[in-house]
């Protein structure tokens, strides 16, 4: 088992992708930078114009760089493979391929959430210590559960993580166009999943039509289906809309990223043969 998955190989991977990955240094230091520099602006637009504003509003920029930003990072994070001068260092790194898999999708799900949140967080604190004493005011200090939560679900906590389990669900999507396509993949991956949407949409929507016109579905058994239908309603009418969701979403969504995590490994590891060509 060692050969495949070695815990003190897989944290020594880690920290060296994390340690080494100067990029995103300057990721979140632009991040903290935009953020200050809209707030001051934004106290500044307030204080000439007496216009209100919204102490939410730059933090709400956050769906915006978790979902555009963590996909073209997750996208990245296996372009050394398709690099002529790259590739050969990172597949002479001494760890396997199970671990190298591993190390990408945490780092770029988990681990991009959990930057991305000390990023908007900090960016909140230096852009109030600049305004609070010119403008005595400052935007909200970032908290995504008080920020996202919805009041009809039960749990704030869980409508905030819904966001973020959105993005974990589909981020290996693009992990796998990081390995496929040498060049430009956050946009060859976009456009591929765009193009397979659209098929599936076609074709179950032309067997809708011809179901429905044929008249095949006139004799079918449709009690199973009411039988499901007054499930969740009555589940949906209990109030326990959490349990509600967590069966219609999660579920399918933990089902839909092992698929794509799976395939994503598999393409993996033929790259590792063919030595990246």
């Amino acid at each position: 088992m060692n050969k495949y998955f070695n815990t003190k190989r897989f944290g020594f991977l880690i920290k060296e992708e994390v340690l080494t990955n100067y990029k995103m240094g300057i990721y979140f230091i632009t991040i903290v930078g935009i953020y200050t520099v809209l707030a001051i602006l934004s106290f500044t637009v307030s204080s000439l114009t007496d216009a209100a504003i919204n102490r939410n509003s730059i933090n709400y920029m956050f769906p915006g760089f978790l979902f555009i930003g963590g996909y073209i990072f997750s996208s990245l994070i296996f372009s050394d493979i398709n690099d002529k001068f790259k590739s050969s260092l990172w597949f002479s790194l001494p760890a396997s391929t199970l671990e190298k898999y591993v190390v990408g999708v945490l780092l770029s799900g988990l681990g991009y959430i959990i930057f991305l949140n000390i990023a908007f967080l900090v960016g909140s604190l230096v852009s109030n210590a600049l305004t609070q004493p010119i403008f005595k005011d400052g935007m909200e200090l970032f908290n995504p559960v008080k920020l996202f939560s919805i009041d009809e679900l039960d749990s704030s906590f869980f409508s905030a993580s819904i966001i973020f389990l959105v993005y974990i669900f589909t981020h290996s999507v693009f992990i796998i166009g990081s390995i496929v396509f040498k060049k430009a993949a956050f946009i060859k991956t976009a456009l591929a999943s765009s193009i397979v949407s659209i098929a599936y949409s076609i074709i179950f929507g032309f067997l809708g039509y011809y179901i429905g016109k044929l008249g095949l579905a006139d004799h079918w058994d449709i009690r199973v289906l009411m039988s499901v239908e007054r499930y969740f309603e009555e589940l949906f009418n209990s109030g326990n809309l959490v349990s509600f969701l967590y069966r219609i979403f999660i579920i399918p969504g933990i089902i839909f990223t092992l698929f794509f995590n799976v395939v994503g490994y598999i393409k993996l590891t033929e790259k590792e043969v063919k030595g990246g060509i």
